[in-house]
């Protein structure tokens, strides 16, 4: 987030299970493995990273309460299966 004294940073995310990476390693289209080489040996950016133009989507429940005190075996109801769309 850019402020009127200079960027501040809200979010740092490292972990390959939060929702915004669950959407986005899909859509890399090259091996993440020499891209993360080049983060530790201060490479990047050399190029722009490669992503498809594909739309990606990630749903996220949490339970009532969540992140502090969670409502612990809360159950989600009236759920239903989404139809499948072709262009996914």
């Amino acid at each position: 987030m850019l402020c009127a004294d200079g960027p501040k940073l809200i979010e740092y995310n490292v972990r390959f299970g939060d929702p915004e990476t669950q959407a986005m390693l899909p859509r890399l289209e090259e091996d993440l493995l020499p891209l993360l080489l080049a983060c530790v040996e201060g490479r990047l950016p050399e190029r722009p990273v490669r992503f498809s133009p594909l739309t990606a989507l990630s749903v996220v429940l949490a339970a009532k309460g969540y992140p502090g005190a969670p409502l612990r075996e809360a159950k989600f109801l009236g759920l239903r299966v989404p139809r499948p769309c072709p262009s996914l």
